[in-house]
Formats: C-alpha cells, structure tokens, sequence
C-alpha cells in the first residue's frame, strides 16, 4: 500500500507506524518556505496491514496547525481507554488554543502524534484547590481569539470530570467564596446585589419620611 506524503509552503507531512507501544516515523515532507526550497512531497509503500499516523499540519503565522488520520485500527481499539487519564492542549490557529480531555486510546494516539503533552489528572488535582461543593479545580488557560478567556478542570465528588471553557461573557472564575462562576455570573450577581441594596435605601428613607429620591 503507497501512502502519499503533500508538502507546500507553508504545509507538510509525517508518516508513522504504531508498533504496539510507540510511533516511529516512516516518511516526512517537509513544508516550504520563502527561500525557494524545493518539494518534498513523498510516496511510503507500507504494507496492507499497516497500523499508523498521518500527521499534516499547516502554519498560520507562525503557529504549526496539525490535523491526524489513523491508518489500520479498529473502532474498538480506539475507543479503548487511554494508557494516561488526562488533558492536552489543542492548538486551532495562532490565536487559538484550549485543553481537551483524553479519555480514549484515539484521542491519546492523536496527542502523541503530534508531539503534544498529555497532563495526569493526578498533576491536575494536586495543583488545584478545593471549591465549598467539595470538588477540586484547576485553571488550565485557553486563548479564544482576541478576547479574554480560560478553562478549568472540575473534578467532582461523584467521580466525574468536567472541562470548562469559555471566552468574553462566559469565561470561566473562580470566586473568592469557592465558588466556580463566568463573568456573566458574577456581572449578573453584581446587578442584583446592587438593585437590591437601591430598594432597601428606598424603603429606609420612605419609613422615615423622606421621599427624596435616592
């Protein structure tokens, strides 16, 4: 079987085998730059029963943009568990990046792929503080564009993992009482409270006669 590796300017590709414990790299084209380099494009002859990764990535700015595809494994090995329980940052562009959960051997292979470093959920919790309903969280970071964003990881008590993430109203905070919050919240909370407290001064000053507005 010929797998065909594309390279162009600004764009190339790997080719790797998976021999049951690690990727080992078979073919490579290496993308093109302004100084006139010359294609690189390559052909791999594998055999049918190979089991591998396409890696291709492009480069926007200066930021590499990597897409996968799997070659020869079945849906029930990749969706077997992942040999690490974790997280790994995804990049989208170069003003784009947030964490993933890695749960499955696919996502795992992906991460591995492309040189990405999957993060124990045991690092995460030891880093990460304790919030009132007794979950522990960490901040990871995300960028979203040109806006203000981040993620956190919630580990619950029932056992379950939750990814938060979100950019301008829906960021993600952490609020000084232990509570995990977005902007919006907390922007909404705010209001209330302050509506509240005109209402009281309102009430206070009609109980005592004095119907100036306040």
């Amino acid at each position: 079987m010929k797998i065909n590796l594309n390279s162009g300017f600004g764009r190339g590709a790997a080719l790797y085998s998976w021999n049951g414990s690690a990727l080992v790299e078979v073919g490579h084209a290496s993308e093109n730059t302004r100084s006139g380099d010359g294609d690189s494009s390559c052909t791999a002859e594998v055999p049918e029963d190979f089991k591998g990764v396409i890696v291709s990535w492009r480069f926007d700015a200066s930021t590499p943009v990597k897409s996968v595809d799997l070659l020869g494994f079945s849906k029930a090995e990749l969706a077997a568990p992942s040999p690490v329980l974790g997280t790994v940052t995804v990049t989208y562009s170069c003003c784009h990046h947030e964490p993933r959960l890695v749960g499955t051997f696919k996502e795992y292979l992906s991460a591995v792929a492309c040189q990405e470093t999957v993060v124990p959920h045991a690092d995460h919790k030891i880093r990460g503080v304790g919030l009132k309903s007794g979950s522990t969280v960490r901040r990871l970071g995300a960028q979203l564009g040109h806006q203000c964003a981040d993620s956190v990881i919630e580990y619950a008590l029932d056992g379950s993992i939750l990814l938060h993430v979100g950019g301008g109203d829906c960021t993600p905070v952490l609020t000084q009482d232990g509570r995990l919050s977005t902007i919006r919240e907390e922007d909404e909370a705010a209001q209330r409270a302050h509506a509240k407290w005109v209402a009281d001064k309102r009430r206070r000053a009609f109980s005592r006669g004095a119907f100036a507005a306040v």
